[in-house]
């Protein structure tokens, strides 16, 4: 009972402590974000001896909730997302993440390494004050690195649930890339990952990714100034390479993808991205070295039925429900890659369906 009434006392003082903190962050804001407006607050979040620009809302009270956007994306995808949460009580922390940030991007590929991201979010969190407990969610690259964050030792004492959107676990991931179980359609897919991963891939070939990907016809905060700043977003390929938690797809050439399996954008990108270094050394492909272990916390995959880059519904990404051994919730929505934006490819009923999928695994997680 003693015990019980610390925790209970204790909450109100932890709500008091976590307000005061935001306060401070939000005197700080960062002045050139968007959306800065209720319930969202731009704030400036120093963790790891690096400054990320983040997006809040919620009440200080509420239980907290980290989100991590993908590639090339910004932690503005979640706003929606964000809004709604605040709306049942949760706190939600969305930064712009390492490479995306103006004060968290380091000039060496050395440091994105998928480690020194995963201390990241914990420094991220710590930084907020989601000290005790809190739920995780992630997209695309962020999605990945949930994964490695949530499967952590550290996970099951602070996290309390993980959604992962568009990326099945990364051992699932990696049988669907390389060895007996390989999937031939995501290694197709999957060839751009040799590509981006070439020296100075943002900046060869005219600079083509940048202006393709990167760039911006309105630059914010939320932006890529050049080629330079857009690198230090691709290494986040590299840094999942080098930290062994991903297979390593086969280099297939640009005859067999435009004669054998019929893909001629890719074969054309081929035809410029020879592919890096590690990838033409090893053009059969490799395992991961250090495979991400299971994850013990109750978990969320969304999938977008019609994505073209992650195809999560065929077999491979289906056994994602091997690597979970807590509760586990499979959702599939008619969308492409993105699951939280209304548009073309993911009509507004489908971001209903994600947004209640995820709000639903929230309160199904179990409290402290």
């Amino acid at each position: 009972g003693d015990v019980y009434k610390r925790q209970e006392y204790g909450k109100p003082l932890l709500a008091k402590m976590r307000l005061l903190l935001l306060a401070v962050l939000v005197w700080t804001a960062s002045a050139k974000m968007s959306g800065c407006e209720p319930p969202i607050s731009c704030i400036d979040l120093p963790a790891n001896q690096l400054s990320f620009e983040c997006r809040l809302a919620g009440p200080a009270e509420g239980t907290p909730v980290l989100m991590l956007h993908g590639f090339p994306e910004w932690s503005a995808m979640f706003m929606p997302l964000m809004r709604s949460l605040a709306g049942d009580g949760y706190l939600s922390l969305a930064c712009n993440l390492r490479g995306y940030s103006p004060g968290a991007r380091p000039p060496s590929e050395a440091s994105y390494n998928y480690n020194l991201l995963a201390s990241d979010v914990w420094a991220i969190a710590d930084s907020a004050n989601f000290s005790r407990h809190f739920h995780l969610i992630g997209h695309d690259h962020g999605g990945m690195l949930g994964w490695a964050v949530a499967s952590s030792v550290m996970a099951p004492g602070r996290i309390l649930s993980y959604t992962s959107l568009s990326i099945p676990h990364p051992v699932a991931f990696s049988d669907g890339l390389f060895g007996d179980h390989a999937d031939l359609p995501q290694q197709i897919a999957s060839q751009y990952f040799s590509m981006f991963t070439m020296k100075n891939s943002a900046s060869i070939n005219g600079e083509y990714l940048y202006h393709a990907l990167g760039a911006s016809a309105w630059p914010t905060s939320d932006s890529f100034a050049n080629a330079s700043e857009y690198q230090r977003a691709l290494f986040w390929y590299n840094g999942v390479m080098d930290a062994g938690m991903l297979a390593r797809p086969p280099l297939f050439s640009a005859d067999d993808l435009l004669h054998k399996y019929k893909s001629p954008s890719t074969a054309a990108l081929r035809r410029m991205y020879p592919g890096c270094d590690a990838c033409k050394a090893q053009p059969e492909g490799n395992a991961a070295a250090h495979p991400v272990p299971n994850t013990s916390v109750p978990s969320l995959f969304v999938c977008g039925a019609q994505d073209p880059a992650i195809m999560c519904n065929r077999p491979y990404a289906l056994r994602t429900r091997e690597y979970v051994s807590s509760e586990y919730t499979y959702v599939k929505v008619e969308c492409a890659h993105d699951v939280l934006t209304e548009s073309d490819s993911c009509p507004a009923a489908e971001v209903a369906k994600v947004t209640a999928a995820i709000l639903d695994h929230l309160q199904q997680a179990p409290t402290p």
